[in-house]
């Protein structure tokens, strides 16, 4: 894999992509060109290959503001009239590309966790109190002792 075929790949998925570069992801999936053909190879990172194929590096996305989150998820929760589950999240983010991934939610913590911060939240603003009746038997569930154990050694999950 050499330097000229990368940057013309570069150039050929940007124009096709209406003049925007291609992240790394996506142009490993459109040219099957991998990180490791280029990677400490050729440039250091992403960003570097595209200057030198004449563009500017991709912006990254900024982090979602906490309330922006908790509005997107009692939309979702409203849709779906019950507390989503981790598929359910998992299934809109990929069908609607302004609702954030799964992932994103887990700096909230446990669900039990996540469902008193927006209890918190619905109790500051007016017009929640479908939510509010929703979140409060769910923040204030004690997990079992085996399960307290588990989440102690494993990341948040909803």
């Amino acid at each position: 894999m050499n330097k000229e075929h990368i940057l013309s790949e570069i150039k050929r998925t940007a124009e096709a992509n209406g003049g925007v570069p291609l992240g790394r992801g996506t142009f490993l999936a459109e040219t099957g060109i991998k990180e490791s053909d280029w990677i400490g190879r050729l440039w250091v990172r992403w960003g570097d290959a595209l200057r030198e194929a004449g563009f500017e590096p991709n912006k990254l996305q900024e982090a979602y503001s906490d309330d922006i989150l908790m509005e997107k998820f009692i939309a979702l929760t409203r849709e779906l009239g019950h507390f989503p589950v981790s598929a359910e999240i998992r299934l809109k983010a990929r069908s609607e590309d302004s609702f954030p991934a799964r992932n994103t939610f887990a700096r909230f913590g446990s669900k039990q966790q996540f469902a008193a911060k927006l209890l918190n939240y619905c109790k500051a603003h007016s017009g929640y109190e479908d939510m509010m009746a929703l979140c409060a038997p769910i923040a204030e569930r004690q997990p079992s002792q085996e399960r307290l154990k588990a989440m102690r050694h494993q990341s948040p999950t909803l």
